[in-house]
């Protein structure tokens, strides 16, 4: 039988979707020997990230808001466009009888705002029903993406929630292990965005650089966890760095369709490291397998981690039997 974990640390790799194909795929190109490690120390399975499975039109890329929400609430949100009509988005069985709250994009680029009466129910919200403190870690434009759209958009802040802006993404563990309050929380959610943020740019010199720096973050996130005692769980809002040129050498900044990795490393288990001979060979076994969840899995499988029931209004479902097949 497996413990109930008392302290989850859930890590959102920002824009880093899995592809099959080599051409301008930054993450395939680039060595992450402490990503590599983590996955083979844990266990993982691939979700969906864009279309229909997250409440987009069939075809759509991906959306940062969309995608938070997703794994904060548990739940596929309707769309609803400026005019007012709404698209009833056809998910899986599980979700064809969501109704739920409608957004509204205002225009391009427009993040996400009006949203109905009805009280958020998330992740946070049901921690903290349970006396359960939570702490959010972002950068500054990020930070809204966890204190809010993962929240369900209240209109209130949680109770006891924290939040923490990372200013120096490079001193991370130094950062971090400072703040003995904020690592003292329930559910600590980081998103590490540098790579994103690089993609959004254009710039692919300075996307190599993030996911670089990104996988030396990883290995003190590790460290904090394992002197804690805590699980981790690895996932994504959406695709990018996986992407980064057309068949004709055109950068490729926007988000894209592919599916994300959702992986759990037990950092309480006493393991040797573990490297993989060839990191080319396994991370072309991961983009090569099928997605088995969407985002919205990720809010129950966390409630599950923690020992606490999966409320009716969450039509994901827990993965985290799945993800614990090889302990």
């Amino acid at each position: 039988m497996h413990n109930i974990s008392s302290q989850v640390f859930l890590i959102i790799l920002d824009g880093w979707g899995w592809s099959p194909i080599p051409h301008g795929n930054l993450l395939a190109e680039t060595a992450t020997p402490n990503l590599d490690t983590l996955l083979a120390l844990g266990n993982w399975t691939m979700l969906k990230t864009a279309s229909l499975e997250v409440g987009l039109p069939w075809g759509s890329v991906g959306d940062s808001e969309l995608g938070h929400y997703n794994m904060g609430t548990g739940r596929v949100m309707l769309r609803r466009d400026n005019d007012g009509h709404e698209d009833f988005i056809q998910l899986t069985e599980r979700a064809m009888a969501i109704t739920e709250t409608p957004y509204y994009k205002l225009s391009l680029g427009a993040p996400l705002r009006r949203m109905a009466d009805r009280p958020a129910i998330s992740l946070g919200t049901i921690l903290a029903g349970y006396g359960l403190t939570q702490a959010k870690i972002a950068v500054t434009e990020k930070l809204p993406l966890l204190t809010h759209a993962m929240n369900g958009y209240p209109s209130l802040p949680l109770p006891g929630e924290m939040s923490f802006v990372l200013r120096q993404e490079d001193r991370l563990g130094d950062n971090l292990a400072a703040q003995k309050e904020l690592m003292a929380q329930a559910l600590i959610v980081i998103n590490l965005s540098a790579a994103d943020i690089a993609a959004h740019r254009g710039d692919l010199a300075a996307v190599r650089q993030a996911i670089t720096l990104i996988d030396h973050q990883l290995q003190d996130i590790f460290e904090l966890a394992r002197a804690k005692q805590a699980v981790i769980y690895l996932a994504a809002d959406h695709g990018n760095i996986e992407q980064m040129l057309t068949e004709h050498d055109q950068i490729l900044p926007g988000h894209t369709t592919a599916p994300v990795v959702f992986a759990r490393i037990d950092a309480r288990r006493r393991q040797a490291a573990i490297h993989w001979a060839s990191h080319e060979q396994r991370k072309a076994e991961i983009a090569l397998s099928t997605p088995s969840g969407l985002l919205a899995d990720v809010g129950p499988t966390i409630l599950e981690e923690f020992g606490l029931p999966t409320p009716n209004s969450m039509v994901g479902l827990s993965l985290r039997r799945t993800l614990i097949g090889r302990e």
